[in-house]
């Protein structure tokens, strides 16, 4: 093996990603939108003429995304062919000529069985539509009034180890808040600290008007009946090679006891079915691997991990990154009739549309401190302007 001449290719191939990164340099300390294109680079080593990409989005930063969209864009100038596949609506828009929807396995572009459609012919709208099947759940929830609410949970200038900024805030019941700001603004660090997670170092925190000193995670969940759902839920939120049964109950092993402290399997399938039909979760089998899910179920059974808990207040972090449209329509709906049952929701998100479409009142979070709160209005223009005006002030 002549390493020379492999570093010689290996810098040419990373030279036409746009990377300037050494070649020996490990996969493993580079970024994700890194090493998307670092993939490319390895396919375009091998000719490639057609390369497939699916979410490749999902899990990189935005500015590491536009830098790989403008990438595809050159190297379909350049006579590759690609095939995107994504949930993201502006992307497709923007990038693809053609398009083609499935749903539940079919394509549902059209009655006639066309294969694709000129992108040119299609909006936002319409292709929304053809994704879910319906409009119905992409409409604004409507405005709710809750400031005549019991508070369930209060800070009061709570500082954490990660984020030693003091914050102040107040959940009523039945609410829905939104918890938005770029990425390192200090929402999750905030989060974790009130859940047990991480330290909190002043500051005080009420749970239905008690003052609360937080010792654990455990305490929390079990006595004031607060369940945090992590953005990162294939490592913190689920057992992946374990079945969809046993990652359900996972959270709720004392209720599911029976003769002698054996687990009651009978127990267990019931309370599985439960949360299987009532989150719509798409799975053959509730002895499938969690592994072997797409990430919308997989989001769906973390969540009935949580639900089983039968929390009072909810927090939700990233409840819909990387996953299909239409169950990001049914984990909205999820959380709204949750609100229904007079149960409080913290729903931690960068996706301002998302943000605005299902929040009944909005916290904005800058540099680890709270930059301003907004009742929400759920217009869309507006709201977005008000939001950026407490991002960039």
């Amino acid at each position: 093996i002549n390493q020379k001449e492999i570093n010689q290719a290996a810098e040419k191939y990373i030279e036409m990603v746009g990377l300037n990164i050494p070649p020996d340099k490990s996969v493993e300390s580079l970024s994700a939108g890194q090493q998307q294109l670092i993939e490319i680079a390895k396919a375009l080593s091998s000719n490639a003429r057609i390369i497939l990409l699916d979410e490749p989005t999902s899990s990189i930063s935005v500015n590491e995304a536009e830098m790989l969209l403008n990438l595809i864009k050159r190297l379909r100038d350049q006579g590759i062919s690609f095939i995107f596949v994504s949930h993201k609506i502006e992307e497709v828009l923007g990038l693809a000529d053609s398009v083609t929807v499935l749903r539940d396995g079919r394509n549902v572009l059209s009655a006639d069985g066309e294969i694709s459609s000129p992108i040119k012919d299609m909006t936002r709208d319409e292709l929304i539509t053809r994704m879910v099947g319906r409009t119905k759940e992409f409409q604004s929830l409507e405005m709710r009034d809750f400031d005549k609410s019991d508070v369930v949970l209060e800070a009061k200038e709570l500082r954490s180890v990660e984020s030693s900024k003091p914050k102040t805030f107040k959940l009523r019941r039945g609410e829905l808040l939104g918890w938005y700001g770029l990425v390192g603004a200090g929402r999750t660090e905030f989060a974790r600290a009130i859940i047990g997670y991480d330290s909190i170092l002043g500051g005080e925190l009420y749970v239905n008007g008690e003052k609360v000193k937080v010792k654990n995670i455990t305490q929390i969940q079990n006595k004031h009946k607060i369940y945090y759902l992590s953005e990162n839920r294939k490592e913190e939120g689920l057992f992946l090679d374990h079945n969809v049964k046993t990652n359900i109950t996972s959270s709720v092993l004392k209720k599911m006891r029976g003769f002698l402290f054996f687990l009651n399997p009978r127990k267990e399938q019931e309370t599985a079915e439960r949360f299987r039909g009532e989150l719509q979760i798409k799975t053959p089998s509730l002895r499938q691997t969690v592994r072997n899910l797409s990430g919308g179920n997989q989001q769906k059974v973390a969540l009935s991990k949580g639900l089983a808990v039968d929390p009072e207040i909810l927090i939700i972090d990233e409840p819909t990154v990387g996953i299909d449209i239409k169950t990001k329509a049914d984990i909205h709906r999820i959380m709204y009739d949750i609100t229904k049952k007079g149960k409080s929701v913290i729903c931690i998100t960068s996706d301002m549309p998302e943000l605005v479409q299902i929040a009944d009142r909005i916290i904005v979070f800058r540099d680890g401190r709270i930059a301003g709160e907004l009742i929400n209005n759920k217009d869309y223009d507006h709201m977005s302007k008000e939001i950026m005006n407490l991002i960039m002030a």
